[in-house]
């Protein structure tokens, strides 16, 4: 594939975007040819300017005007790049055009979406296209969901001269503000999509797994629990509703392709908590906010009292912030074996430095595991962004385990 471009990256004008700009002005390959796309022209020299001060060379990075409500404009920007990255959101009102752009043009994608109706809606739409035209459609690649999807999977890899892996379970920890975007788009998908939707487990499976059993060890987390393998007290973990169906529908994917994770695998998470009291007043918070979020008039008061979308924390904020997400596993064999993923600050850093590191991946899709469809970090780019990640400061590692 022959292009003007490898990335264009849509949406760098906003908080999230303007890292991933940084990111790729500091961090990407000198062979990588990338623009920065978006609806406002000053406001991609902005970006522009701000980033030839990190590195000088950026000032002549080219600018692509574009508009979701202008097909053609998308069409222009889709035909000129191998990948369009985006952190435009809420993904569910301006991000089809952009994937329909990208599919009618042959082009790859991805994003941070954490929207998972919006995903669905993507799979039903345009996975059989992107399958039968080999491109890779790679929504939730930023901190929704790639530690997790990605830790699972190198536990899974781990376990395959084990018989593969029975279970894993992911555990999280981290320090760490929400962006205002982040907290709005949960707002926005409570008021338009009905919880059983929400609380589905099949929501991101291939058609013909929707009515697969759901094990005990895979059911969502609703109350404080302690772990005795890890010695922890455990609460519901907010994004396990995201990340558990992108891992589930990772492993449903390779299954399809005779590269099962093991045999009846499943996966879970939670979140580790210092106390049995830290659990509870955690568990005890979320069932409010969640409870506020189903009402109008609570999704008002939250509004008022939540950060602006397109905010975010401070350098100083984001560099003492930090995330590590341990998974531990059991192979066929009854072996344990225990993963670990971790780094900076989760929300910004490192969500940017992980888009970014995908969208090079999908520059050549021709070592990739599975040829094309609307993927998942794991099923799409595997031990290719994991070796990426890896180099680019990030801690990935699976070691044996003793409970």
């Amino acid at each position: 594939m022959s292009r003007a471009f490898d990335v264009v990256l849509w949406g760098c004008t906003g908080f999230t975007g303007g890292l991933v700009a940084e990111y790729f002005a500091s961090s990407a390959p000198s062979h990588i040819k990338w623009a920065l796309a978006g609806r406002t022209l000053s406001k991609l020299e902005n970006v522009r300017s701000k980033i030839s001060k990190i590195n000088p060379a950026c000032a002549d990075v080219q600018l692509i005007q574009a508009n979701i409500t202008d097909e053609d404009s998308l069409k222009a920007m889709a035909s000129q790049t191998k990948v369009i990255l985006s952190t435009a959101g809420p993904f569910m009102i301006c991000g089809t055009p952009i994937v329909k752009a990208c599919v009618e043009n042959g082009t790859n994608y991805c994003d941070i979406t954490g929207e998972t109706p919006w995903i669905r809606q993507l799979i039903d739409r345009f996975h059989d296209d992107a399958v039968a035209k080999k491109i890779h459609i790679v929504p939730a690649c930023g901190f929704d969901s790639i530690p997790f999807d990605i830790g699972a999977y190198m536990v899974a890899k781990e376990a395959e001269s084990q018989g593969g892996a029975k279970w894993i379970k992911g555990f999280a920890q981290m320090k760490g503000k929400p962006s205002g975007g982040t907290l709005h788009t949960m707002l926005n998908l409570m008021e338009k999509v009905p919880s059983s939707q929400l609380g589905d487990p099949h929501m991101l499976d291939p058609f013909e797994h929707r009515q697969d059993k759901i094990q005990p060890k895979a059911k969502d987390q609703s109350l404080p629990k302690y772990d005795k393998a890890l010695k922890t007290w455990t609460a519901p973990f907010v994004m396990s509703g995201v990340n558990t169906r992108v891992v589930r529908r990772s492993s449903l994917l390779y299954q399809d392709a005779n590269q099962a994770y093991g045999p009846d695998f499943c996966y879970a998470e939670t979140e580790v908590k210092k106390s049995f009291l830290a659990a509870l007043v955690h568990t005890i918070g979320l069932g409010f906010f969640l409870i506020f979020s189903f009402f109008r008039m609570g999704r008002y008061f939250l509004k008022l009292v939540m950060p602006s979308p397109g905010s975010g924390p401070s350098r100083k904020e984001r560099d003492n912030s930090w995330f590590k997400v341990r998974f531990l596993g059991e192979t066929v064999q009854g072996n344990h074996l225990l993963g670990t993923v971790a780094g900076g600050d989760p929300g910004y850093t490192e969500t940017a430095k992980m888009v970014s590191n995908a969208a090079i991946c999908l520059v050549d899709t021709e070592d990739l595991p599975l040829p094309g469809g609307v993927l998942t970090s794991a099923s799409s780019m595997g031990d290719k962004l994991v070796s990426r990640l890896q180099d680019a400061g990030m801690t990935l590692k699976v070691e044996p385990f003793s409970p």
